[in-house]
């Protein structure tokens, strides 16, 4: 497993004066190959100052580049985590930090005040010498600013910060060579090397592998995702496993986003997001900036994918490492539940799914009324709760047609026909569309047990494996499939003549009395005819397409994808009408 940091790069500002940054480690560092703990001393390149503050123990660092104490931090992190290393830095470089260290003159505030003229002394002076020329001559002569002087001092002072500037970085200069003859890159480079180097020897021997690509246009898009594309790759390249830091700081805000965005994808390539660290200037005590983990914000991402992979996928992997560390039993229940239903649906088992959809729904509702949450996992999961009842709303809570059409909407096609198969003859048969009368339905139960048993052996006895899937198939399937069908016969004619002959068939034996029940009597036949003829129509394909090479589509007997698809759908819309 390789470590890699992955940042935008930013300008130096020589003229700023160095921030003190700090962050928390648990684990006390070995501190035996630091030089220096003393952040005070003016060459802290190299220094960590600790203190300990409960069972924390609290680093601080120093830097005046933006991307400096993240990088410092992972190392020093990472060295307290059981002597690990940072492997590679990828950083996204502008034309701009290319370029030298610009020593231009600098404009601190403190310069311009102790040069600017005291108005409230000058008004007294004049005041008071006004009759006396000589006076005034004098007066004026002593007070008129020196333009040549008060230039000097201003450069003399600029020489000395920079020589101050010089000295603090002697450690990582070359003789004669000066830090403004560095470019920002390379300041960067050198700073993080030299830090590395002081917290672990290792990284004298195998030194961090800097990678840089180049941007021009911060403000073109292209320009832009090219440019973290690009960066990416070099993340993984020649690593298989990765553990990636990100630094949020560096950069515009529009690559930052599209770095956080593209790291999701980064997932499949063996990535995983270990953190991602911004400077928190806002909550800064005693001039020191935090350096904060943002694992929570891209957890809340990892968390919506994980609701849309569910709810539209059927899975639940994301969800399942999101509260990997949530020890709330009642949230761990409704995930193994979740899970054992959407693995059930994936295989069609509708029994279970039509068993199990209202204790599903019962747990989300009940999880999400509960207003006593306490931990931020109890608090995200009344939120997933509350998506997946919205998402699954068609399937906990909706008729067969409901259950059906919500299948067809997330492309689950395959699971979409089995609850239109197997549990339509029920759906008929409960609402009082097809169903038998009282004394056909006496009749069909001693029919069933005749032929299940051997007890007649008449012609029209239904196959050995009929009768061992009827054990398992709805007895409504089962009257709607075998025992209408066993006087239909078989035909020469195509498969809608057939399933169009057993349509009128099944009409045919529809009663008075049927007709005077429940919901049929409100419909016409030639709707209830073409529901039958659809309905045997698509159970048709289905079993053919199991057993069957022949050509799909329009110039062979099977239906391609997108004609199932349409047939489907419109039959069962047909079914949502009634």
């Amino acid at each position: 497993m390789k470590n890699v940091m992955l940042l935008c790069m930013s300008l130096l500002n020589w003229t700023f004066p160095k921030s003190t940054y700090s962050y928390h480690l648990l684990k006390k560092p070995d501190t035996a190959s630091m030089n220096d703990n003393n952040i005070d001393n003016e060459n802290d390149l190299y220094h960590v100052k600790i203190k300990t503050e409960n069972q924390d123990y609290i680093h601080e660092v120093k830097g005046r580049l933006t991307n400096e104490a993240p990088a410092k931090y992972v190392i020093d992190k990472l060295n307290n985590d059981h002597n690990q290393r940072l492997d590679r830095i990828v950083m996204i470089c502008s034309d701009a930090v290319r370029k030298k260290i610009n020593p231009g003159k600098s404009t601190s505030n403190e310069v311009h005040k102790n040069t600017a003229p005291d108005k409230s002394s000058s008004t007294e002076v004049h005041k008071n010498t006004a009759p006396d020329k000589s006076s005034s001559t004098e007066v004026h002569e002593n007070t008129a600013p020196d333009k040549s002087s008060s230039t000097k001092e201003k450069e003399k002072e600029e020489e000395e910060k920079k020589k101050k500037y010089e000295a603090e970085h002697t450690l990582i200069l070359n003789k004669d060579e000066s830090v403004f003859r560095l470019t920002h890159i390379e300041y960067f480079k050198r700073v993080i090397t030299a830090f590395a180097e002081n917290i672990n020897t290792c990284y004298k021997d195998t030194r961090i592998d800097f990678k840089d690509t180049s941007i021009t246009n911060f403000s073109d898009e292209t320009n832009v995702i090219k440019a973290v594309i690009d960066s990416a790759s070099k993340v993984v390249e020649d690593y298989e496993d990765v553990n990636l830091y990100i630094d949020f700081n560096g950069g515009p805000r529009n690559v930052a986003v599209l770095i956080m965005g593209l790291s999701h994808l980064m997932k499949l390539r063996n990535v995983t997001i270990k953190e991602i660290m911004y400077m928190d200037f806002e909550n800064k005590k005693n001039h020191i900036i935090p350096i904060e983990n943002m694992d929570a914000l891209f957890g809340c991402t990892d968390l919506v994918s994980g609701v849309n992979e569910y709810v539209n996928y059927g899975r639940i992997h994301i969800l399942k490492n999101y509260f990997n560390g949530c020890k709330d039993e009642k949230i761990k229940i409704i995930l193994r539940d979740l899970e054992d239903f959407s693995n059930n649906m994936q295989l069609c088992l509708t029994d279970y799914v039509m068993e199990n959809k209202e204790k599903i729904k019962n747990a989300l509702k009940q999880y999400q009324n509960n207003n006593q949450t306490s931990s931020s996992y109890e608090i995200m999961f009344s939120f997933v709760a509350e998506d997946i009842l919205r998402g699954c709303n068609k399937l906990l809570e909706g008729t067969l047609p409901d259950i059906i059409l919500w299948c067809i909407e997330k492309d689950f096609i395959q699971q979409a026909l089995t609850f239109y198969i197997e549990l339509l003859p029920a759906y008929l048969w409960e609402n009082k569309i097809f169903f038998p009368t009282m004394a056909e339905e006496q009749d069909y139960a001693g029919w069933r047990i005749d032929r299940e048993y051997g007890l007649n052996d008449s012609s029209d006895d239904i196959p050995y494996n009929y009768l061992k899937l009827s054990r398992h198939m709805d007895d409504k399937y089962y009257w709607m499939h075998y025992y209408k069908d066993c006087a239909t016969g078989n035909t020469d004619g195509s498969l809608l003549e057939e399933t169009s002959q057993k349509a009128d068939y099944m009409l045919s034996l529809l009663s008075p009395e049927i007709n005077r029940a429940g919901k049929s009597e409100d419909i016409d036949t030639d709707t209830l005819r073409q529901i039958l003829t659809e309905y045997y129509l698509i159970h048709s394909q289905r079993i053919s397409s199991r057993h069957s090479t022949t050509q799909l589509g329009n110039t062979g007997n099977l239906w391609s994808y997108q004609e199932m698809h349409e047939a489907l759908k419109k039959a069962v819309l047909r079914l949502s009408e009634l």
